[in-house]
């Protein structure tokens, strides 16, 4: 038996995702953390924190810059250096940062939907205009619409690209040459690219993520990477990251939003649950990336073996799956209330994430087996009803 097929009850304790379930046998799947417990090691640093007692401010040390960059070196081969991270609460707020320190109202910022739809409302809540470069789907696979997106890096408004490396919600984890030629583009019309790669630590065989900054300098100087435990370890409520800027020109004008908002220092569970995380956390995380793929495969065989009237997209990384409903014949507003009412299963409407997700959900796998396992059983009812 797996330590990840433990069920925990969330219901009443606070959570986003289950405390606005529709009754007591709602099985949510929409937020995207984890139903799985964190690290031993991780839980351990934050009860030591709060049997010391005193809880005022803190400040990274040089033991936890040195931690994040050792993981990055180990899991991903790129040496990324201490001087180079800032602290963010989380990467959507680095994203907004990156929005005000590197543009102004008025300007254009490129964003590849359906995307996660933070990124869009990243943009408009500053007074940004959405440069919406849509990524192109052939009925199995999802790529960059590279014409498109030299044309929108080409306008002199645009001044920024948030770029979602691995992409949420269709899970395509980036090739270098796909990288590279979207660094290219940004390089040639003087665009910054601000990637976020909260998901690159779940990444399944046998792909492989690259750091957007590890392709090479002229790359890495033009660049903001956002990383964080959130995911990996499902530590969101903890509001911790760090964006990585190896151009300190461009970090010292990130640094001054964070200051001016006073959000440039952790708290002091965030820090130590970063810390044990990157510094304990490999064997755990291995272990979990093998246990979300057989979550992945089960539902994709499962359900792309029953029915023609969804299809499970093939997934490259995260622990999210998307699936196309377009065989149920519902307008794009009624798919999501659809399973909810029918199903009793909360899933996020593809629609929020912008053209292309219209007939989509996102639904979220990071549970034990026998979740997921009821979860898919009650969809397929549902459509066979």
């Amino acid at each position: 038996m797996s330590i990840f097929d433990e069920v925990v009850d969330r219901r009443n304790t606070g959570s986003v995702k289950w405390d606005h379930a529709l009754n007591e046998e709602t099985i949510c799947m929409d937020w995207a953390d984890m139903d799985f417990k964190a690290p031993e090691k991780v839980i351990g640093a934050m009860k030591a924190a709060a049997d010391f007692g005193v809880y005022g401010y803190v400040q990274p040390d040089d033991h936890w810059y040195q931690t994040i960059t050792s993981f990055c070196s180990r899991r991903y081969g790129w040496s990324c250096q201490p001087e180079w991270l800032s602290y963010t609460p989380g990467v959507i707020s680095a994203l907004a940062a990156a929005v005000e320190a590197f543009t102004e109202p008025g300007d254009k910022v490129i964003i590849q939907s359906p995307v996660f739809v933070r990124f869009r409302d990243v943009v408009e809540s500053n007074r940004r205009i959405v440069s919406d470069s849509c990524l192109k789907f052939d009925g199995t696979r999802y790529t960059m619409d590279f014409e498109d997106l030299e044309q929108r890096a080409a306008d002199p408004d645009t001044k920024l690209f948030l770029l979602c490396s691995p992409h949420n919600p269709v899970c395509r984890v980036w090739t270098q040459e796909e990288l590279k030629r979207a660094g290219d583009i940004c390089l040639k019309h003087q665009v910054i690219m601000v990637v976020d790669e909260i998901h690159c630590d779940m990444i399944f065989q046998p792909y492989r993520h690259h750091t957007f900054a590890s392709l090479g300098e002229e790359y890495a100087m033009n660049s903001v990477i956002c990383l964080s435990t959130s995911k990996t370890f499902n530590l969101a409520g903890l509001q911790t990251a760090v964006a990585a800027i190896p151009n300190l020109s461009l970090k010292q004008k990130f640094d001054q939003v964070l200051h001016s908002r006073d959000i440039s220092r952790p708290t002091l569970f965030g820090q130590e649950a970063m810390r044990a995380a990157y510094q304990y956390g490999d064997t755990w995380l291995d272990e979990l990336i093998q246990y979300i793929q057989g979550n992945f495969e089960y539902t994709y065989h499962k359900i792309n073996g029953a029915t023609d009237q969804m299809r499970v997209i093939d997934s490259e990384g995260t622990y999210l799956a998307w699936i196309d409903c377009s065989g149920l014949g519902l307008n794009s507003n009624e798919i999501q209330p659809f399973f909810l009412n029918q199903a009793n299963v909360s899933l996020t409407s593809g629609a929020a994430c912008g053209p292309g997700g219209e007939q989509f959900i996102r639904m979220n796998l990071a549970y034990p087996r026998s979740v997921v396992t009821e979860a898919v059983t009650r969809l397929l009812k549902a459509i066979h009803k």
